[in-house]
């Protein structure tokens, strides 16, 4: 079944006692992206995150 047009997707990744949205584990890697490898946000061109 298709999602209606407009609908967002809530994604939660659980691991331990842990849990991480998936807009956080974008924040998460946009500021690594800037701060860790010194990067400017615009630079940033594709993500692809694996977990």
């Amino acid at each position: 079944m298709a999602a209606k047009k407009g609908s967002k997707a809530n994604i939660v990744l659980q691991y331990g006692d842990r849990s991480i949205s998936y807009d956080e584990l974008v924040q998460n890697m946009k500021n690594k992206w800037i701060y860790d490898y010194k990067r400017e946000i615009s630079d940033l061109k594709e993500m692809e995150l694996y977990v």
